[in-house]
């Protein structure tokens, strides 16, 4: 509601780390974390010897930047590496 009340006024609106409000914020100041998830699937993808089961850890699924950076990665296997198999996404609560 803030930022859609700012928006309003016309005062440019900018967020820093995780992208919300996307479509209503003037930019995002960050990392662009589905690139991320898919720049790391692609790491994996090419130094591995062959295709076989890939885990994944997130620190937790209340953090939005997690969630990209996991939307990222699988879709990178699903669309240029299928030989692949992700598993489903494991907790490890890291707070780092």
């Amino acid at each position: 509601a803030v930022v859609e009340t700012l928006k309003a006024r016309g005062q440019p609106v900018f967020w820093l780390l995780s992208d919300f409000a996307a479509g209503i914020r003037e930019g995002n100041v960050g990392l662009d974390n589905r690139k991320g998830g898919r720049s790391a699937a692609w790491m994996i993808a090419k130094a591995a010897r062959k295709p076989g089961k890939v885990a994944l850890f997130v620190g937790s699924h209340r953090f939005h930047g997690h969630e990209l950076r996991e939307i990222g990665f699988r879709s990178f296997f699903r669309e240029r590496a299928p030989d692949f198999t992700v598993m489903e996404t494991l907790v490890n609560l890291e707070a780092n």
